[in-house]
């Protein structure tokens, strides 16, 4: 017996009342041992709980055979398609390549309504898994991000979001609630000084994004 391994001492007065079982002294015997908790698996709205959140850590686990076809020389549909449905934006990020050299205020655009609502049914078609709206610029910005939305949830394809957050508000909020299955919030900063020096925009725009998350 291992020197570590847990032990019971058996008191010969629970065994059976014989000459021989009275001339045995005290047996150790291993205890079972203690059962070690096993993982619970993720709640609902975690990254781990969609294999297509693109966020989620362990996503390659799930995708093994994709993987598997590329090495193989194939050209599966990819597993998420990223749509930047305009590169206007409401706040000035310092990092921003497209704001500081003034490559939006030349070239600002939403994409064209048509090719924006299409786009649901041609990623369906191609095999695509889910897709999410980001930038670019904010997603919120572009007229038809309702009906996109909308599109999306219509031809059965997960939908994310990544957004600043500031726009996030009625009657957005509802649309997103209804038809988003993620969203990422980009806030780079935790507090509303900080959050303010690093992305141009007036400090009360920290606050009315936090109540826009307590609302969603």
């Amino acid at each position: 017996m291992s020197k570590d391994a847990p032990t019971a001492i058996v008191d010969p007065a629970t065994t059976p009342k014989t000459a021989e079982a009275a001339a045995l002294p005290p047996v150790l015997v291993p205890t079972p041992p203690t059962a070690q908790p096993q993982p619970t698996k993720a709640a609902p709205g975690t990254e781990w709980s969609s294999p297509y959140n693109p966020f989620n850590s362990v996503k390659a686990l799930y995708w093994g055979s994709f993987i598997e076809d590329f090495y193989a020389g194939k050209r599966p549909a990819p597993i998420t398609a990223d749509i930047e449905p305009t590169n206007a934006c409401n706040i000035n990020c310092q990092w921003c390549y497209p704001m500081q050299t003034g490559f939006r205020e030349e070239y600002k655009a939403h994409m064209n309504k048509d090719r924006l609502l299409a786009l649901p049914g041609f990623l369906k078609d191609w095999g695509v898994k889910c897709a999410q709206v980001t930038g670019g610029g904010e997603p919120l910005f572009h007229p038809e991000i309702q009906p996109f939305f909308q599109e999306m949830k219509r031809v059965q394809l997960p939908l994310g979001l990544i957004t600043n957050g500031v726009l996030l508000r009625s009657p957005i909020i509802d649309i997103v609630h209804d038809f988003a299955d993620w969203i990422g919030f980009s806030m780079d900063a935790g507090t509303a000084k900080t959050w303010s020096k690093l992305k141009g925009s007036p400090e009360k725009n920290f606050d009315r994004i936090i109540t826009n998350m307590e609302e969603l």
